[in-house]
């Protein structure tokens, strides 16, 4: 069965808006630790640069997670022979909805206070 070229690109851009969101995190990650540790002036607070960073982070994070479990669900992952058990999937859904409520706290966060 082949996909369509409408899906490969849906993949391809979903891949890389996540792969730019977590670089953008790390960036602000990087730069909200060294403006804890030097110091220069910075135009935002680092608490708000950190937040930023677990924002950005977490969304594709999240998603990830959340579209293994949906993965693992629906197929199952058949290591050794066996099927994968449920509440592997159930952690990994579990562990997307944390990350996905924390990074969106961290933009509401940001939002309101600064």
């Amino acid at each position: 069965m082949r996909s369509s070229p409408l899906r490969h690109f849906v993949v391809v851009l979903a891949a890389s808006v996540g792969l730019f969101s977590a670089l953008i995190g790390v960036v602000f990650l990087i730069a909200g630790a060294q403006a804890y540790i030097g110091p220069d002036f910075t135009d935002t607070p680092p608490f708000a640069q950190l937040l930023y960073a677990i924002g950005f982070i977490g969304l594709p994070t999240g998603t990830l997670l959340m579209l293994k479990a949906r993965h693992s669900f629906k197929l199952g992952f058949e290591k050794y022979g066996l099927p994968d058990p449920p509440i592997r999937s159930f952690f990994m859904s579990a562990l997307g909805v944390v990350c996905l409520v924390a990074a969106i706290s961290a933009f509401v966060i940001v939002w309101l206070l600064f």
